[in-house]
C-alpha cells in the first residue's frame, strides 16, 4: 500500500508537458496567387506572423512563428535540402530577436543551390534598426545571389505601421511589409512560372532593394 501511495506521489509531483512557447503558422498562396511553382517562401519570426496572410496573397508560402533566430531558418532550410524543395527565392525575415551573422548566412547559402535566391530583411525593433552589416557584406560577397530588402528604410517615416512597441505591424504596415516582400518576386525568373506565356521582370525603382 505505501508502494503504491509512493508511486502516485511521484506521479502528482511530476511536471505537466510544457506547453508549446510560441504561437506559429504555415501558409500556402491562395489558388488565384500562385504565380509560381514552386512558390517562393518567406520564413519569419513575429513581424512576418503579424503580415502572414498579406504576404500569402502575393504568392508566396508563409512559415512564421514568434520568437525566432536564424537557427530556426537554418532548421527549415534544411528540411527543404532533404525533401528535395527548392523555392526560387527563400526570404529570410527574422532578426527582431537577434540578427543574423555571416556565418548564419553562409550556412544558408551552402543549403540552397545557386540557382535559389536568399533575400535578407533588414530588421526592426522598437522604431530603431537593428545592425545589419552581414546583410549587406554577404549581398557584396554574392551579388547574384543575396538581395536585401529594407524595411528600415522603406518604413522610415511611417509610425502609424506600428504598434506601440515600434516592431509589429498594424494592418496597414502588414500591407506595406507584405508590399516590400512582393519585390522579391521580381529575382524569379520565367521557368518558375505557373502560367502560361513569359513573366517578365520589373524596372527596379525603390532603392530599398538591393
Amino acid at each position: 500500500m505505501r508502494l503504491l501511495w509512493a508511486i502516485g506521489a511521484v506521479c502528482c509531483l511530476s511536471p505537466a508537458p510544457a506547453p508549446a512557447c510560441c504561437i506559429g503558422i504555415h501558409l500556402q498562396p491562395p489558388k488565384q496567387s500562385r504565380r509560381y511553382d514552386p512558390a517562393p517562401l518567406a520564413i519569419g519570426d513575429s513581424v512576418l506572423l503579424g503580415a502572414a496572410h498579406e504576404v500569402a496573397r502575393e504568392g508566396f508560402e508563409v512559415d512564421a512563428r514568434e520568437g525566432r533566430f536564424m537557427r530556426n531558418a537554418l532548421k527549415v532550410l534544411r528540411h527543404l535540402r532533404r525533401d528535395h524543395r527548392r523555392p526560387p527565392v527563400v526570404v529570410v525575415a527574422i532578426g527582431t530577436n537577434m540578427p543574423a551573422t555571416s556565418g548564419e548566412i553562409e550556412q544558408a547559402l551552402a543549403l540552397l543551390d545557386r540557382h535559389q535566391t536568399l533575400a535578407l530583411v533588414t530588421p526592426k525593433r522598437s522604431w530603431s534598426g537593428l545592425p545589419s552589416g552581414a546583410l549587406f557584406a554577404a549581398h557584396r560577397r554574392h551579388p547574384h545571389r543575396v538581395r536585401i530588402l529594407d524595411w528600415l528604410s522603406f518604413s522610415a517615416g511611417h509610425d502609424a505601421w506600428f504598434y506601440g512597441d515600434g516592431t509589429h505591424l498594424r494592418p496597414s504596415g502588414a500591407q506595406a511589409y507584405a508590399q516590400l516582400l512582393a519585390h522579391a518576386l521580381r529575382w524569379i525568373g520565367p521557368d518558375n512560372c505557373a502560367c502560361l506565356g513569359r513573366v517578365y521582370a520589373s524596372p527596379m525603382t525603390t532603392s530599398t532593394l538591393t
